[in-house]
Order: C-alpha cells, then sequence, then structure tokens
C-alpha cells in the first residue's frame, strides 16, 4: 500500500492506494476547542477491501499522524462501529466541534476519544 497525502498539517485528507486506486481513506482536523486536539472523519474502506485488517491499518496510520503532529487528543464520531474504534483504544466522550460541513453529520452518534500519548 502506498500513502498520498495532501498536506502535512491539519486539515489534511490521506488516502490508502493500492495498485493507483484509492481503497481508503481519512481526514484529520483540528478541534475548535484545543489547538491540540484533532478529530477524524470520513474513515472509510472500499467495499471490496474490507475484512482484511485494512481499517486498522488505516486507523493506526492516523494515530502516528495526530502523534507526530503533536495532537494530544484524538476524537471521532460513529454511529455503530465502537467496537472497531475500542480495539485501537478508543472510549466514550463528549462532543467536539470542527470548522467542517461535516459538523452536521456528527449530531446523534457517539463520541469517542483517544489520548495520542503512548
Amino acid at each position: 500500500k502506498q500513502w498520498y497525502q495532501r498536506r502535512v498539517r491539519v486539515p489534511v485528507s490521506i488516502a490508502m492506494v493500492q495498485d493507483e486506486t484509492v481503497i481508503g481513506h481519512y481526514r484529520l482536523s483540528e478541534s475548535l476547542e484545543n489547538e491540540r486536539w484533532c478529530v477524524v472523519e470520513s474513515v472509510i474502506i472500499s467495499a471490496e477491501h474490507r475484512g482484511l485488517g485494512l481499517g486498522l491499518q488505516l486507523m493506526r496510520h492516523c494515530i502516528d499522524l495526530a502523534t507526530s503532529l503533536s495532537m494530544k487528543e484524538i476524537f471521532l464520531s460513529t454511529k455503530d462501529k465502537m467496537g472497531f474504534y475500542a480495539k485501537l483504544g478508543f472510549v466514550e466522550s463528549f462532543p467536539v466541534s470542527i470548522l467542517s460541513k461535516v459538523n452536521a453529520m456528527f449530531r446523534g452518534k457517539h463520541f469517542l476519544d483517544k489520548s495520542a500519548a503512548k
């Protein structure tokens, strides 16, 4: 797998690419509440590549990137994947805000948090 990123500061979109085809993606944005908090958005693995451990690989990359950017907390919102994110150390949390059109999608979902400290 190759990793392509548009920028090296938040917000940043990361694509997982295989054979010149995007098979996964996430976006990392800064929280409005604290410049050392980030929010993971738009985590996706293409349907035909699910169940292969690529989601874990994608999220580990996300956590490593957030840590390298000196982020102290990583937040995300999920409706039904709490078990998946718990494997990575995320726990239930309070809502956070980002400057994004995606904010409207966060209403009514579970918020999760992970300390970026290893």
